[in-house]
This record gives structure tokens, C-alpha cells and sequence, in this order.
């Protein structure tokens, strides 16, 4: 028995091959899956990428059904924003570059982003709107993010990552910190 082989559909967009370029309302930082499907990760410029105020991941300590992918964000934010999530309900507001599908990132997103941005093109690493060095720049980048990622064994906890270093650590969710978003492009 032979097993015939389907040739990959061409996107329906053209994904850059370079991670840092311009794309889709911020810039491309690489491919994820989420299931078998297979997505290119949006990430925003430095002045929109973190909500500027801290918010818990819960005000309670009870379980969010829906929240513990590792790799979809999207679904873990819609889940955090169902019960009244102001986290979640500030990345689902945000408009950027003429999209409204942003969501916090998942673990996954996080790692991806934090292991990219070394190779990030020259046009990103100039288009942020406040580099480091200059006097607008705040320094957050040494602090933790949420990500929408709740802990498996206690849901009292949720994963944050760090952004200096990218270390991930479980947090309790009612700690104030600023949470960071992404998009997603299906390829």
C-alpha cells in the first residue's frame, strides 16, 4: 500500500522569512502550532506589546476552564475574558495596525518570542518607539509578564515569564504584573 502525499496548500498570505520584519500590524517573530495547524506569530512594537498597568491574572483563586493550553493563547484569553478577566478583556480590546484579534501570549508564545529576538532584523531593532538608552525608555524588559497560560497541578497559580532572561516561573494569579500580547496569522 503507497500513501499518497499531499502537497502543502500555498498560504493565503505571504509569510516573511525573516524574523523582525514588518507583518500583519506588528512584526514577524516566527512560526507556532496550535493542534496541526500551523501559524506565523505577530508580535507588536515595544510601546504596545504590554499593558501599562498591572493587573492580577485572577482576582480568584478558582480554576479557569479553558486556560491551561500551553500553545493557544487565544483560547486561554477568550476563557480568562469569560468569567470577567480584566487582564484578558484589556488584550481582546486592543486594536494595532488595523487588527482586533490580539490575545495574551501562551507559554509557548513567550518562549518563542524570548528565543527570536536575537534575530531580529535590523528594521525592528530601529522601530521601536523607545529604545534602550534613550530617556522614554522604562526598563520593563528585566520585569515578569503573565502569560495566559494557567498552572495544571494548581490553579492557583499561572505562568509568567521573565523577560530579561526568559525564565518561566509559576506565579500566584492574584500578584499584580503587566501581561504582553500577540497575534496569530494561520499559514
Amino acid at each position: 500500500m503507497k500513501l499518497a502525499l499531499k502537497r502543502a496548500e500555498k498560504p493565503e498570505v505571504e509569510v516573511p522569512t525573516i524574523i523582525g520584519e514588518q507583518f500583519g500590524g506588528g512584526y514577524y517573530f516566527g512560526r507556532i502550532a496550535v493542534g496541526v495547524d500551523l501559524f506565523a506569530l505577530v508580535v507588536p512594537s515595544n510601546s504596545e506589546r504590554y499593558c501599562k498597568r498591572p493587573f492580577a491574572w485572577s482576582d480568584s483563586e478558582e480554576s479557569v476552564i479553558g486556560a491551561r493550553s500551553h500553545c493557544d493563547g487565544l483560547a486561554n484569553t477568550r476563557a480568562m475574558a469569560a468569567v470577567g478577566n480584566k487582564l484578558a478583556q484589556w488584550a481582546l480590546d486592543q486594536r494595532i495596525g488595523g487588527f482586533d484579534d490580539w490575545y495574551l501570549m501562551s507559554r509557548q508564545d513567550a518562549l518563542v518570542f524570548h528565543s527570536n529576538q536575537h534575530l531580529a532584523s535590523e528594521k525592528y531593532l530601529r522601530d521601536e518607539e523607545y529604545p534602550r538608552g534613550t530617556a522614554d525608555y522604562d526598563g520593563w524588559d528585566t520585569e515578569r509578564v503573565w502569560t495566559s497560560t494557567q498552572c495544571h497541578l494548581d490553579s492557583t497559580f499561572a505562568w509568567a515569564m521573565g523577560l530579561k532572561h526568559g525564565n518561566h516561573v509559576a506565579i500566584n494569579k492574584e500578584t499584580l504584573m503587566r501581561g504582553g500580547i500577540v497575534r496569530r496569522v494561520k499559514i
